[in-house]
C-alpha cells in the first residue's frame, strides 16, 4: 500500500472522530429526573444482572448489534432450532424476602403478528421464549412471549431465602430467544424504566458506576486503513465506545 495514502486515510479519520466527538459532546442532553426510581432505599432493595454478564453463557453468544438503540449487549439463544446450554450465574442478594422479578426482553416476531399483515405474512407463536430458572426451579412466567420493542416483562414475585442464589436462562426453542437484563426488587411499587436516556441511568446508578468516566489521561488515537469504507467503521466503532 502506498504510504502516502496511508497518512491521507489515517488524517481523514483523525478529523472525523475528533469533529464527530465535539459534534456529540455540544449535543449532550441532561440527565432525566430519576429520584424516585434510584432514591438510596430503592438501590438497597434492587439487584440488576445484565444478562451479558452472567459467569457462563452455555449455548446463549452474546449479540452487541444493537447496543446504539438498547444500551447494552444482550444474550441470544441462537440454535437452530435446538435448544440451547442453559446460560448460568450466581447472584448474591442483599437480604432475604419476597422480591419482585423483571426480565428485559421482547417477542422478535411480533411485528409480523400485526392485524393489517396479510395472513400470508403473519408469524405464529412465540419462537424466542425462555425461562429463568432460580436455583433450579423455573419461574412461573415464560419470558420472550409478548411486545415487539424491547421491555421489562413483569415475572411476578418470589421468595429468596439466602443470600447466594443460581440463575439460569433455560432456551425453550432454539429459534433466537433474548434476555438484556434481570431486576430482582423487594420495591414492589417499582416500575423500570424502558426509555434509552432514563434506562442508562438506572443501569449506572443500580450497577455503582459513577456519574462521569474517570478520567484516565490523554491518548493519541491512530488509525490504519487501506479502505476508506472499512475506516468509517473502525472511526464509528471507537464512538461508540467513547
Amino acid at each position: 500500500m502506498d504510504k502516502n495514502k496511508c497518512l491521507v486515510i489515517c488524517a481523514i479519520c483523525i478529523f472525523t472522530v475528533t469533529q464527530q466527538y465535539n459534534a456529540n459532546a455540544d449535543n449532550v442532553q441532561p440527565e432525566p429526573d430519576l429520584s424516585k426510581s434510584t432514591s438510596a432505599s430503592t438501590l438497597e432493595q434492587t439487584v440488576l444482572i445484565e444478562a451479558e454478564s452472567f459467569n457462563k453463557n452455555g449455548g446463549w453468544v452474546i449479540d452487541q448489534q444493537v447496543m446504539d438503540q438498547m444500551g447494552s449487549p444482550f444474550l441470544l439463544a441462537h440454535g437452530l432450532g435446538r435448544p440451547v446450554e442453559d446460560a448460568t450465574t450466581t447472584v448474591k442478594f442483599p437480604h432475604n424476602g419476597e422480591y419482585h422479578i423483571w426480565v428485559r426482553t421482547r417477542d422478535w416476531v411480533a411485528q409480523w403478528k400485526k392485524p393489517d399483515l396479510s395472513p400470508a405474512m403473519k408469524a405464529v407463536g412465540t419462537p424466542g421464549k425462555f425461562q429463568l430458572l432460580v436455583d433450579g426451579q423455573a419461574i412461573a412466567t415464560t419470558f420472550g412471549t409478548e411486545g415487539i420493542q424491547w421491555h421489562w416483562q413483569d415475572g411476578g414475585t418470589i421468595n429468596i431465602r439466602k443470600k447466594s442464589v443460581k440463575l439460569a436462562l433455560h432456551d425453550l426453542t432454539g429459534f433466537d430467544g433474548r434476555c438484556d437484563a434481570i431486576l430482582f426488587s423487594t420495591n414492589h411499587q417499582l416500575i423500570p424504566p424502558n426509555n434509552l436516556p432514563e434506562m442508562r441511568v438506572f443501569r449506572r446508578k443500580l450497577l455503582g458506576y459513577p456519574d462521569s468516566p474517570p478520567e484516565a489521561g490523554q491518548y493519541e488515537f491512530r488509525l490504519y486503513a487501506n479502505d476508506m469504507f472499512l475506516g468509517r467503521i473502525a472511526v464509528n466503532a471507537v464512538l461508540r465506545e467513547a
